[in-house]
């Protein structure tokens, strides 16, 4: 995930004991003062920025604090449906997961579709494909990683 930007850059926090969620500083690149932070806020479920008092902010440095918190959220999702689907699936670790859709994959299992946005793992990276549509007896997918295009029988 790109940290580096013109006027601003994110550094990682080291995580406390007990908190699950990565939280950055926004550090001005001329002053290497702190101005904000991005960090977990529970009640909405998303990362959010936080400002440090008297700080003024331009729609580019904005943008690119909506960029950074959008990445982050992305690769946020992705981790938590994978681990859903490995938990539901009995699997440990990321190399076993793949190994396990890749069998499935072989032996026409279709495997599982997350139930609210017609999502499954990819054959390929493991990653999520999206769900594009049905023809006939196929289901065809896309993945949002990789870009694969697979299929499998409804």
């Amino acid at each position: 995930m790109e940290t580096q930007y013109k006027y601003i850059h994110f550094v990682l926090r080291e995580r406390k004991p007990g908190i699950k969620t990565d939280s950055w500083d926004i550090v001005n690149n001329k002053s290497n003062d702190v101005i904000g932070t991005i960090k977990w806020y529970g009640a909405w479920r998303q990362y959010c920025f936080y400002t440090m008092g008297g700080c003024i902010f331009n729609t580019g440095c904005l943008k690119n604090i909506d960029t950074f918190i959008n990445k982050a959220m992305h690769e946020w999702k992705s981790a938590w449906l994978m681990s859903r689907w490995r938990k539901k699936m009995g699997i440990d670790g990321e190399e076993t997961a793949r190994n396990k859709i890749v069998a499935e994959a072989a032996e026409g299992d279709p495997g599982e579709e997350h139930e609210d946005e017609c999502l499954r793992p990819c054959i390929a990276c493991g990653g999520w494909s999206q769900r594009m549509g049905q023809l006939g007896d196929l289901i065809h997918y896309r993945c949002r990683d990789c870009g694969l295009e697979h299929s499998h029988k409804a």
